[in-house]
């Protein structure tokens, strides 16, 4: 569903809204950003450390790491308002604590995958093989 500003012309998305916000008043809520947050928030963690499964060492290591921490701010920020980390960072110093590590991840997972196909697409050869060896100038092959 699609509305149209009269003044602007410009057409918004309202699917997403309306049904973020039709899950969130049971909760007393109509915002429907703390919801569709929460699940962004929690499914990039989740994928950094289904990632780690994925690949091989030492991106491996790095998306656990940054998985991880991302899952534990989330689970900080849920505490409140009043925990001892939201006084002292803040919660704004807290969700980024959420999103940063993901944000950075992202880029470097993507150019592991860009590798990781570079290499399936341009095999090493094996040392001694026919394409490995040099030939001489005329060629035969040096020694």
């Amino acid at each position: 569903m699609t509305t149209t500003e009269p003044s602007t012309g410009r057409v918004e998305p309202r699917a997403l809204d309306s049904v973020a916000a039709r899950q969130t008043p049971a909760l007393g809520n109509t915002d429907p950003h703390p919801l569709v947050a929460m699940v962004a928030f929690l499914f990039s963690a989740l994928t950094a450390i289904t990632a780690f499964k994925l690949t091989g060492a030492p991106f491996r290591w790095m998306s656990l790491a940054v998985g991880l921490l991302s899952l534990v701010a989330l689970v900080v920020g849920e505490l409140g308002d009043h925990s001892l980390p939201a006084k002292s960072i803040g919660t704004g110093g807290i969700e980024r604590w959420v999103v940063y590590p993901i944000v950075l991840w992202l880029p470097f997972f993507g150019g592991h995958l860009l590798a990781e196909s570079s290499k399936a697409a341009h095999p090493a050869t094996k040392p001694g093989s026919t394409s490995d060896r040099n030939p001489g100038p005329r060629g035969e092959e040096a020694a």
